[in-house]
């Protein structure tokens, strides 16, 4: 996996570092992106400040990339009753989505989808594995593909 500030370089030097990852250095649709730096009160669906800079380098991403349609996924541990994960992560894909679209990305963009605890990325035996599971995943539903060949190619130009 390739960080995103690695994927698309200097362009996010002013909006400082990520530790967002991502699976390829060309954006294409089905793929996914880790936001790993967003916090959210405990139980609840509130996203705290913390969490604005790496929603900005998003804004910023979905501005700049002929990205046409994402999903927003929410995803919890599994301590807890199913019903109210799937509630819990479906509640915080929403704020995402909220805070995205105050910062002008459309809502026609996005869609929102909470999965409880769906697919792991670890274990959730461990405080370290749980805390992992906890997690907001931005996927790339649908590109622009012309625009995507032109960014590509103005990219390999450069290079």
């Amino acid at each position: 996996m390739v960080s995103l500030a690695e994927l698309i370089g200097d362009d996010l030097e002013s909006l400082g570092s990520s530790d967002m990852s991502y699976d390829q250095y060309n954006i294409n649709a089905k793929k996914k992106i880790a936001m790993n730096n967003l916090f959210f009160e405990y139980n609840k669906w509130n996203l705290l400040k913390s969490s604005f800079p790496e929603l900005d380098r998003i804004v910023w991403l979905l501005d700049n990339y002929p990205i046409e349609q994402v999903e927003i996924a929410g995803f919890t541990d599994s301590v807890g009753k199913e019903d109210y994960n799937l509630t819990l992560s479906d509640k915080r894909a929403n704020s995402v989505v909220d805070y995205l679209a105050k910062k002008g990305v459309s809502k026609e963009k996005m869609v929102a989808k909470g999965y409880g605890k769906q697919f792991p990325v670890a274990s959730n035996e461990t405080e370290e594995g749980r805390q992992q599971n906890r997690r907001v995943e931005l996927r790339i539903l649908r590109i622009n593909k012309e625009k995507a060949k032109e960014l590509l190619n103005e990219i390999k130009k450069d290079e």
